[in-house]
């Protein structure tokens, strides 16, 4: 049961980040660039570093469950950003 409940809280975070990517795609800021892809380049960005600092963040600095740290990081993040189809 326990891995089923893992396995939720990554598919809703990886919704929610899914969701937040597509968002961010298909906003205005996205049509000023159109010489080169921005919108990728700054979730890219944006979300190697968040990864880096949450995993630490959630890890060390403050209690969390592993079900919300699995969900924010593997879930949201790795859908949010292309981490998900280097891995």
């Amino acid at each position: 049961m326990e891995f089923l409940t893992k396995v939720l809280f990554i598919a809703g975070g990886g919704a929610a980040g899914a969701v937040a990517r597509y968002l961010l795609n298909v906003s205005p800021l996205a049509k000023l660039f159109t010489n080169f892809p921005f919108p990728t380049f700054f979730v890219n960005v944006a979300g190697s570093f968040l990864i880096g600092f949450l995993l630490i963040f959630l890890t060390d600095k403050v209690q969390v469950s592993d079900n919300f740290r699995m969900m924010v990081i593997v879930g949201f993040l790795g859908s949010f950003t292309t981490f998900s189809t280097f891995e």
